[in-house]
């Protein structure tokens, strides 16, 4: 009892109420508050479970209708090709339905087949049992279809039966609808001849020049998108269903028919017509709703979600647009009743409230029981807190005889140690890269300053140990806990075995060091064409042959991307870094299989020496990150120490990028041109357009400086776009100014960016149409890497530019990713082989059969021929032997400004002779040789 100063008697609170009271009222507050919580929570859990499934259910069935639905179109592209291959010829019926036999073995179609403007017919349909029959309609007897049976080979076994021709195939919306449009399309939802089918076709018009051959077609059954739609099913009550813009059914996941059957006819079913009550109510809605906004059906053109209520429950709806570039234009429904997540959703609230309350009663009990043991307990507790504030992780709390305080006090000591490994691996994972396990920037920085900290106080003290008041970092992860470089990677010595190498003590007391930056070669080509997944684990196998090839003591670091840094801490000599640079270039070397893929690298490598003169870890750093780039301009797959005179390159480096951003505007940038000759003739026939530079301090800047600037920077797109439309202008004007340019091409460079620009062919057009030249002129000169990547999108925008009329030619043939079979998949008119083929020709024969082989393939692919390089008459005479057909080079003219190509052409005689004469002596009198 407290006595106050006043005498008055002041009566304690027992500890006992003052833990156990607002103890029970916070629980029971907590109760309350938790039922509120659990009911609201609840219903925003079904709004989102909802809103996921409805995004993620219309994203799967439009992933699964793009990989369906373009398995026709592909049959189709697959049949044009080889038809314009002459690998199928449709003259021939038999092989076609055998070639479509075979076919139908490989792809799950319903039928392919193919009708001429002769009403010849040839076709192989699936039956329901899986068997194949070949229906076929000869030119001499149109009104006929012969249906033969097949053995196991595709051959016809037996004729099964003969049936009446209705109509003209000519009639018949697959093959009508492809020869209107001149183009690949899908047609209309349509009824077989003979079943109560719907089926949808891919057609694809086969031309020979202007006149139509006839329409390859593939159907698909649209039964098998219900099925999918049936076996893809949400919840128990969810309905998915798709329809056209019109409202018509095409499939749903109740396996409804989408149509009914009136007299033998198959009637299409819309939406609002449904059997499935869900359906049709759902259809009734979206067109109710629609109305109200002035909108039907065919304005959907987003992603759009939806609520209604359906006999008391809510029914979450999203319509998702989907179409394709052939014609396709379907909405994706999806539709989830409310009910299918409450029912659980109220299980779970009535348990959480009943634990809370169950809880509740057990809490005040064990209050009242251990308030009294509690007190002493958090004592002792506040006091091991404040030892772990102060960072004392061993700190313990005793365990008490009680045997809920002694859960406490374990669980309080679990905390203590999960404290612990909490923050060692935060501190382990705030210096690491997570893919690698490597060091990241910020740790390898760290280290990098202990060694240049430790290089110049050797330099000052001539001792190799740093004063005992300089202590080396130590991150606390290092402390009893491996580092990703050491936690099971194998690791190795370049110079020698592990702990002894190359110098033995000599190399401990040394502190000397280098900084290797290390950059991979056609990285990005993996990511691109397998994917950023097998991208990482290609990363993941060059860290473990990285660490193969450098010492235990060494550190590796990767900075991002496909960037890694290496420190080699100590060395001798300069040689140690050059050695262990050397073995990594050989270990890359060596394949690496990525997801059943054999994938070849190499890397560039930079080194900056402890003596190379910089002064921070930023500076090192920079220093091997310049000679990393001088090492990938000598050709990739090598290594560069860096030297003063490289930063200083680079420094004029930025310096050209910077003028070169302001080149265009201030007119400094010109297009030169050199002739193209007609080996049989001598003739000109025609010139390729090249960029020139003309700085106002430096003169003329070559472009073996200027334009890999251009590449790296991006301004690469507008001088090749300014190039372009120069080039087409002067073309018109020589063409309007000279006879002899009537026929003449004009040849221009078409960089990787210009070509994987969205709005290439609208570019192009627009360029020709402002110039007024005939796209029959141009010719686009492209690099052989272009076609090592975006296979169908290249292949797509190239056919686009020979049907519109645009020539097409493959650059320096043969130095890079040469591969036949491009020739064949790709519409390519020339190819240039480069001059380093063409340098040797006429001295001793070398090169000669590589240049043969390259000619003998391009005429049997229908390809012309252009030599790049040709400087003597012997080189000349050569190619004219092999039947070359066009030639260019500094024996008859180097690249000169546009007003010398006029006075040639000015002066230009009708006698080759004569003309080979005026180019000799333009070459001889203009050509700076750049």
């Amino acid at each position: 009892m407290y006595v106050s100063p006043k005498g008055h008697h002041t009566r304690k609170v027992s500890l006992h109420l003052i833990l156990v009271i607002p103890f029970a009222l916070q629980i029971f507050a907590a109760v309350g508050l938790t039922g509120w919580v659990s009911l609201r929570n609840g219903q925003k859990a079904v709004n989102e479970l909802a809103d996921r499934l409805r995004l993620e259910s219309g994203d799967r069935i439009a992933s699964h209708l793009d990989c369906y639905l373009a398995v026709p179109q592909q049959i189709n592209q697959a049949n044009a090709d080889a038809i314009e291959l002459g690998l199928l010829d449709l003259r021939d019926l038999r092989t076609t339905g055998r070639f479509f036999w075979k076919q139908m073995q490989i792809f799950d179609v319903g039928y392919i087949n193919f009708a001429s403007p002769q009403e010849e017919f040839i076709g192989v349909e699936r039956l329901d049992n899986g068997n194949l029959l070949i229906n076929e309609t000869t030119r001499s007897n149109t009104a006929i279809m012969s249906v033969y049976e097949t053995d196991g080979q595709g051959n016809r076994s037996r004729l099964q039966s003969t049936e009446m021709v209705n109509e003209p195939v000519q009639l018949e919306a697959w093959y009508a609808e492809a020869a209107k449009a001149r183009h690949p399309v899908w047609s209309k939802i349509y009824q077989w001849d003979d079943k109560p089918i719907l089926s949808i076709s891919s057609s694809y018009p086969i031309y020979e020049g202007t006149r139509l051959v006839g329409v390859i077609g593939v159907d698909l059954i649209l039964s098998q998108i219900g099925t999918f739609l049936h076996d893809f099913k949400l919840s128990p009550a969810s309905q998915t269903f798709i329809l056209e813009r019109d409202g018509l059914l095409v499939a749903s996941s109740d396996l409804e028919k989408p149509f009914k059957l009136v007299k033998g006819e198959a009637q299409r079913l819309k939406a609002t017509e449904s059997s499935q009550p869900l359906v049709q109510a759902t259809s009734q809605y979206l067109n109710q709703h629609l109305s109200l906004l002035n909108r039907d059906l065919s304005q959907i053109t987003t992603r759009q979600q939806f609520q209604f209520d359906l006999n008391g429950t809510r029914q979450f709806v999203q319509v998702t647009p989907w179409s394709d570039r052939s014609g396709l234009d379907w909405l994706i429904v999806v539709v989830v009743p409310e009910s299918d997540f409450m029912e659980v959703i109220n299980a779970n609230t009535r348990t959480t409230i009943l634990l809370c309350l169950a809880s509740l009663a057990i809490a005040t009990l064990i209050g009242m029981m251990t308030s009294r043991l509690l007190v002493k307990q958090i004592l002792h507790m506040i006091e091991a807190a404040e030892a772990l504030s102060q960072g004392n992780w061993q700190q313990m709390v005793s365990e008490p005889q009680s045997h809920e305080l002694a859960l406490l006090a374990k669980a309080f000591n679990r905390m203590a140690g999960h404290l612990q490994t909490s923050f060692t691996q935060l501190e382990h994972n705030a210096h690491h890269d997570a893919l690698t396990g490597l060091l990241n920037p910020t740790a390898f920085k760290v280290r990098l300053e202990e060694a240049i900290a430790r290089y110049d106080y050797q330099a000052v003290t001539g001792n190799a140990q740093l004063a005992s008041d300089q202590p080396l970092y130590q991150p606390p992860y290092q402390q009893g806990q491996q580092t990703g470089r050491q936690a099971g990677y194998p690791t190795g010595s370049l110079m020698g075995s592990k702990g002894s190498s190359k110098g033995g003590s000599d190399i401990a007391e040394s502190c000397q060091f280098a900084v290797l930056f290390l950059d991979l070669d056609y990285f990005k080509l993996v990511n691109d064409s397998l994917g950023h997944l097998a991208g990482d684990q290609l990363l993941i196998a060059v860290t473990k042959r990285l660490i193969n090839c450098t010492r235990t003591y060494d550190l590796l670091a990767r900075f991002g991307g496909d960037e890694f840094m290496i420190l080699l801490n100590p060395i001798t000599t300069s040689a140690d870094a050059a050695q262990v640079a050397e073995r990594i270039l050989q270990e890359l070397q060596y394949p690496f299989t990525v997801d059943g893929n054999e994938v070849f690298i190499s890397t560039s490598i930079g080194i900056a020496l402890s003596n190379s003169g910089a002064e921070n870890p930023e500076a090192y750093l920079r220093n091997a990150d310049i000679a990393m780039y001088h090492a990938k301009a000598k050709g990739k797959a090598g290594y560069e120490i860096f030297n003063a005179q490289m930063h200083t390159e680079a420094v004029k480096r930025l310096q050209l990028e910077t003028d070169l951003r302001w080149a265009l505007e201030r007119q400094e940038l010109e297009v030169y041109y050199q002739p193209i000759l007609d080996v049989p003739t001598q003739k000109i026939a025609g010139f390729e357009a090249l960029l020139r530079w003309h700085h106002p301090t430096l003169g003329m800047v070559s472009p073996v400086e200027f334009i890999p600037i251009a590449e790296d920077t991006g301004l690469i797109i507008t001088l090749g776009w300014w190039a372009l439309r120069q080039a087409c202008q002067q073309m018109k004007i020589w063409q309007q100014q000279y006879e002899s340019c009537q026929t003449m091409v004009i040849n221009v460079n078409l960089s990787c960016k210009q070509f994987l620009q969205s709005d290439l062919l609208e570019q192009i057009d627009c360029i020709l149409s402002e110039t007024d030249l005939q796209p029959q002129y141009l010719k686009l000169e492209i690099t052989e890497s272009l076609f090592m990547s975006h296979t169908e999108a290249t292949r797509f925008k190239l056919r686009r530019l020979r049907n519109h009329g645009v020539n097409l030619s493959i650059d320096d043939f043969g130095t890079g990713y040469s591969s036949l079979s491009y020739l064949q998949r790709f519409p390519i008119n020339t190819l240039k082989i480069d001059r380093s083929f063409i340098t040797h020709l006429g001295t001793g024969g070398e090169n000669s059969a590589i240049v043969e082989a390259i000619m003998v393939l391009a005429h049997k692919l229908g390809i012309s021929v252009v030599a790049e390089g040709v400087e003597t008459v012997e080189q000349l005479d050569y190619l004219q032997a092999i039947g070359c057909e066009q030639a260019q080079g500094y024996l008859f003219s180097c690249p000169v400004a546009a007003h010398k190509i006029a006075e040639l052409l000015s002066s230009e005689s009708v006698h080759s002779s004569i003309q080979a004469r005026s180019l000799h002596r333009l070459s001889s009198e203009h050509c700076d040789r750049r």
